[in-house]
């Protein structure tokens, strides 16, 4: 038996969640701090590899990285709080993801995995950063180009930078879903998280969201991710995966529609602040 859809328990989550975001919603928000050091605060955002070599010989960047070598592209996001996911991809498909804690002391970036510290040497030229580090006697430099600011908005990385970007900033309540065309509870539908009954998302203008999910009238879930927008799609980067999907915004409605396992689904929001 479907269970009933239930959004009552919601409204005061939603209250207190609009309280948090501040006046002005997503636009009002207060950019988080850094791990410290000279790069610390540029190097917060999202990195795609470019190239990278080994003892100055090319290398495929899933190598030099340590990703699955069927990795086609390496993505790195340094988030505010001193963590790092990095993510393989082949295609548009992500094949491998690793997480890692990181720090900064001058141009010295330290990256720390399951115990282990490696310490990047690291040059910055505008939107440009080549760390380099030794490992079992090789020198290895990876240089990456960064495609999303850690404290812009849109694809252009200033606060507003973008018409789109400044649209989508705000606090969204997931109002409606269909599945394959059916509506469905919000909770049922795979984007929103199982046993769920409401999910509010507030898409901040330095780059991030946080998105609050509800069950039984309380709140069983808060999760940060950073976030980047074309006209017509949109991808999150989560900490254990990267989601793209279309969406359309209108006023004060947002549609968001998503391919998972050859399933249409579709959710819509309301922007309540």
């Amino acid at each position: 038996m479907r269970r009933l859809c239930s959004l009552a328990g919601l409204v005061a989550g939603t209250a207190m969640v609009v309280a948090l975001a501040g006046c002005g919603g997503g636009g009002g928000g207060i950019a988080p701090e850094t791990p410290g050091g000279s790069l610390g605060g540029p190097i917060v955002g999202v990195w795609q590899a470019q190239s990278a070599e080994v003892n100055g010989q090319v290398v495929p960047v899933a190598e030099a990285t340590g990703l699955d070598p069927s990795a086609e592209k390496v993505l790195s996001v340094f988030w505010h709080d001193g963590t790092r996911t990095m993510y393989g991809f082949r295609g548009n498909t992500p094949v491998d993801n690793r997480r890692a804690t990181w720090t900064v002391s001058g141009s010295t970036l330290a990256v720390s995995t399951a115990g282990c510290i490696v310490n990047y040497r690291c040059t910055m030229l505008d939107d440009r950063l080549t760390m380099t580090h030794q490992q079992g006697g090789d020198t290895v430099a990876v240089t990456w180009e960064k495609v999303q600011e850690g404290a812009g908005a849109g694809t252009g990385g200033g606060e507003g930078n973008t018409a789109i970007g400044v649209a989508l900033m705000g606090t969204w309540q997931a109002v409606s879903a269909t599945l394959n065309g059916q509506p469905v509870c919000v909770g049922e539908a795979p984007v929103c998280g199982p046993s769920t009954d409401g999910v509010v998302m507030v898409i901040h203008s330095f780059g991030t969201l946080t998105q609050y999910a509800y069950a039984d009238s309380r709140m069983v879930a808060t999760t940060e991710a950073m976030w980047t927008a074309t006209d017509t799609a949109m991808t999150i980067y989560w900490a254990d995966r990267v989601e793209t999907f279309g969406f359309a915004v209108a006023s004060t409605q947002l549609t968001t529609t998503y391919r998972i396992g050859g399933n249409s689904i579709v959710v819509v929001w309301a922007k309540v602040n």
